[in-house]
């Protein structure tokens, strides 16, 4: 393993390239400029030697990569300009780290974040945030755990990454999705009870991956299996049988950070039939969840109307919010918050929306869709069942009875009737 990140070294030869830049700037000749190219290549050179001391390869590849980099981003034409634009490219060339590849498909921020400082010769957690997250404390960094931060920080100039690709790492969208906050706490609150603070894989996935990496669907507690595979997704080493953590150092993906031994090794039993079904339809609900959608900002509109679908489906069941709340273990608040779309309340989190799902037979995919695709087919108050055909399709209002009730028609059958009678006040006669 090379050292680790040495920020003042890093930041003292920043600081000498950054002198001779200021004098070139001052210089008309043309011939000048080739001693930046110099300069370029000779920090290329020293910061490759020692990032990758015992690698040739890697070596040779993060020095072109550099020359290439600086070469590709300098402004057309500022050989005989001059410096036009070169602070920038200087700033660029000094903070993106040598190889920087982007996330894969669903791969977790900590994932991600391993594979960069693992692939860079970064070694230390501390080493990571001081180039990554330099405003952040470092005691933020130590604790990430997918959540979308406050700030990516330098995140996207040293992965010469935006910030999209990057909150597809963490639950960002989940939580836009149910019109949530997408800032640290609030999205923890959200998710709680649904995620493990440990990692949990699988093993043949790392052992089939490419570039091995460790996907964000698996942090979910009511996924047991990898669909693909048709394994249980383990939640410790097969070595040692520790818990592992989700970010720490030595960073080696794939790898116990206790013993040192290969996850792929591990072996994971196989799933049921019964138990795969439910992770297949769990799994494209969490992975519909994590990805981005052209509608999340109109998010509160949906959001009611998905509590809207969700009370009409109760009450064709024929099922109370109460018998509901005690069948799937909340709250009565938290049943008619979700009914209602209070978004804003903290008592419905995602484990009380997949609990309601599950229990009245819902996908939330499905059902984010069906309101997406027909948006007003569910009304806005459920009307009741006719006690004569037991249906709910036909029903309209028909005006109040005397003492106030609301009175129904069944067009089908052509019973009126009244749902929720009140009593009469019965007039008190004189003597």
């Amino acid at each position: 393993m090379s050292q680790d990140f040495d920020k003042e070294a890093w930041e003292r030869g920043k600081t000498l390239f950054q002198e001779d830049l200021g004098q070139a700037k001052g210089k008309e000749h043309m011939d000048y400029f080739s001693m930046i190219d110099f300069a370029v290549d000779g920090y290329a050179c020293l910061s490759a030697s020692r990032i990758y001391s015992d690698n040739p390869t890697l070596r040779d590849w993060a020095f072109n990569g550099y020359r290439l980099m600086w070469r590709w981003h300098a402004p057309q034409g500022s050989r005989r300009r001059g410096a036009h634009g070169r602070e920038f490219m200087m700033t660029y060339y000094f903070d993106v780290l040598p190889l920087h590849p982007r996330p894969e498909y669903l791969e977790s921020l900590t994932s991600y974040l391993m594979r960069l400082a693992e692939l860079n010769g970064i070694s230390s957690i501390d080493g990571l945030s001081a180039l990554c997250f330099p405003h952040q404390d470092r005691r933020i960094t130590r604790d990430i755990a997918d959540y979308p931060p406050v700030s990516f920080g330098k995140l996207t100039i040293a992965g010469a990454c935006n910030e999209e690709p990057l909150r597809t790492t963490t639950f960002f969208h989940l939580a836009v999705k149910f019109g949530r906050s997408p800032l640290p706490q609030p999205t923890s609150r959200f998710v709680s009870g649904c995620v493990s603070p440990y990692l949990r894989y699988c093993p043949v996935c790392f052992a089939e991956q490419r570039v091995r990496y460790c996907q964000l669907s698996w942090r979910f507690l009511m996924l047991t299996c990898c669909c693909k595979h048709q394994c249980q997704l383990l939640e410790t080493c097969g070595h040692c049988n520790e818990f592992i953590p989700l970010f720490t150092s030595p960073f080696k993906v794939g790898n116990c950070p206790r013993c040192q031994q290969s996850l792929k090794l591990c072996i994971a039993s196989v799933s049921d039939d019964a138990e795969l079904e439910v992770a297949n339809r769990i799994h494209d609900d969490i992975v519909f969840l994590l990805t981005p959608q052209p509608w999340e900002a109109d998010n509160g509109s949906i959001i009611r109307r998905i509590g809207r679908q969700f009370a009409y489906t109760r009450q064709m069941k024929r099922l109370t919010a109460v018998e509901v709340a005690s069948k799937i273990g909340v709250t009565l608040t938290v049943v008619e918050g979700i009914e209602r779309g209070n978004f804003q309340s903290r008592g419905a989190t995602l484990l009380s929306y997949f609990k309601l799902a599950h229990f009245l037979c819902l996908s939330l995919k499905e059902v984010f869709s069906d309101v997406l695709d027909a948006p007003d087919h569910v009304p806005a108050t459920v009307l009741p069942f006719c006690p004569v055909c037991q249906r709910s399709f036909y029903v309209t209002r028909q005006g109040y009875n005397r003492s106030g009730s609301q009175r129904y028609q069944c067009q089908h059958c052509h019973r009126s009737f009244t749902a929720s009678p009140k009593a009469r006040m019965m007039k008190r006669l004189s003597p």
